[in-house]
Order: C-alpha cells, then structure tokens, then sequence
C-alpha cells in the first residue's frame, strides 16, 4: 500500500488486478523517480530551475517555457545508468515471468538469443489524469530511450509547469498486441458496460464505428440487454507493413463480435472488478489468439 502515493490510483489499481490474475501483456513500469534520477544526472533540473526563476509567469510566457524544457530534453542524452536499466528490463521481456524467476542465468541468456524483440507501446499514467498520448510501434532499446525521453518531454505542458506538478508520471511499458477484438468495459454505480469491436479499439473510442453493447447488472452480472451493431470497417497491426491500416469488413460487419466463451471469460473477471474496481472507471482490453488482456484503465473525472 505504500506504492500507492509512488504510484498514484489509477496505476496502483491496475497492477492490484493483474495481482488477482487479471493477465495483462507482459509490461514493467518506470516510475517517477526515474524522471528526477534523469533531470539530476543531465544537469537540466538546473537549467529548467533557472529558466522558471527568470521567467514572469503569464499564459504566453507558460507556452515559450514549455516549449524550451522539451526542447532541452529532447536534445539531451539519456544518461547510461537509466539506458542500461531500461535495456534490462527491455530484454527481460522475452522471457516469461515464471522461466525468469526460476530458471539460471545462462538459460535465460540462452533463451533470449532464440528470440525475437518484441515490439512495445509505452503508456503514461498520470496521477492527476492529466492526458498524455501512448507511444506504440517501439521495438529496441534505443527506441525505447527515446520514446522515454518523448514522453518525459511531452509532461512539460504550461500546467505542469505553473502547478509544479513534477512527481505525477509513470510510465508502463508494455508488450504491445495486435487485437482482434477490443472491448471497452466500464463500471458505474449498478451496472457493467461492454462495448467491443473487431481490430483495435481506436475507432470505437473516436466514435468513427458504433461496438456491439452489453448492458449487465453489476450485482447479479446477469446480461440487462444487449444490442449487435454493425462495423464498417476494423484497425490491425500489419505485421509485414509495421503500422496500423485499415480494411473493410463488408458482412462480417454484421456479425457479433464476441462469442458466448468470450462473454464468459469477460464474465469470470467481472467478478473480480466489481469488488476491485470503483465507479467511473473504464478498462480496455483486448482478445489476442483466445487470450484476453487487460491493456488500460482510465477514471471518468466529470
């Protein structure tokens, strides 16, 4: 529990559910402290301390200031020892949790070699909500550097700089999938709602397609309703192209995006949410090759 001020709640929630075997891609997290460990040892805590002092703080003034800090971060290096630990972890991410907590050192240098990098996205966590866009598509170590050092860069905003809000980020880098169904899954006061689509959930959030929506009672996780909409088009991960495209679904459009196993599995962990997860919150996950994943979770703040 004393994670949770390190962590924040949103954060601090998501990894309690994967501790009650709610799967998630295999992911680890770079916390805070490495942020302040990165502005000590590059020397910019100063120059951003000296910037601010010399700045009289107006809206046009908070915009330059922004602007120069990221460009100061994004121009530096990542100092070695945080390179060398995010690598670390990077390449731990081959190996599955119970090879890696059992096996010898030479195994696992043995079975990275027969592996391939996996490509990764990178989401923020901000203890205040505030809203940060994920970085996805990542693959390698220096990639993922520097898609640290991005986002790092991106939390300068002219609010956190006038509120000196320099202890609200975390990061999750996550072992990135290729869905080929997304749900949407969010907990209010009685009920349990269910939007799932075909591809990523990118479309269905951009309101570009309607899901297919379930309705169930939060006490009795019986279906309330339930209406089957049609989806002209779906997003997938070419993994030839590597990037995201299009493709029409034509009549499969039509058809239910979730079958009665995937509802039950969906289900089965509706049972651990409503005594885990607290109204206003919103939970994506995604059907991988059978397999269901928790990939996010945000919280309503209207």
């Amino acid at each position: 529990r004393d994670d949770l001020i390190t962590l924040g709640e949103r954060l601090f929630l998501f990894c309690d559910l994967v501790n009650n075997k709610i799967q998630t891609p295999n992911s680890f997290i770079i916390t805070n402290e490495v942020l302040t460990k990165f502005l000590e040892e590059t020397g910019l805590n100063n120059q951003i301390k000296d910037l601010i002092d010399s700045t009289i703080i107006t809206k046009e003034s908070l915009n330059v200031l922004s602007s120069k800090i990221q460009d100061l971060i994004l121009n530096s290096e990542v100092p070695s020892s945080i390179f060398n630990d995010v690598k670390t972890a990077y390449d731990n991410m081959m190996i599955h949790n119970d090879i890696f907590k059992s096996a010898s050192i030479q195994t696992i240098d043995l079975i990275r070699v027969g592996r391939t990098a996996p490509y990764l996205v990178v989401r923020p966590f901000l203890k205040n909500n505030q809203a940060l866009d994920c970085i996805d598509n990542i693959k390698g170590s220096d990639s993922l550097a520097a898609a640290v050092k991005s986002l790092f860069a991106q939390y300068f905003t002219p609010d956190t700089i006038y509120n000196d809000n320099l202890t609200n980020l975390n990061l999750v880098v996550q072992k990135m999938t290729n869905p080929d169904k997304s749900i949407l899954l969010e907990v209010t006061n009685n009920e349990i709602i269910i939007n799932a689509c075909f591809g990523t959930s990118e479309p269905l959030k951009n309101n570009e397609i309607e899901g297919d929506l379930y309705t169930l009672d939060k006490n009795t996780l019986q279906i309330k309703e339930y209406k089957i909409n049609k989806q002209e088009f779906m997003l997938f991960r070419d993994e030839n192209l590597l990037r995201t495209v299009r493709r029409n679904l034509f009549m499969r459009g039509e058809e239910q995006k979730l079958n009665y196993n995937e509802i039950e599995k969906i289900i089965e962990i509706c049972y651990k949410l409503k005594e885990l997860v607290q109204p206003n919150y919103k939970l994506e996950f995604v059907l991988e090759n059978n397999k269901l994943f928790l990939i996010d979770l945000k919280q309503n703040i209207e």
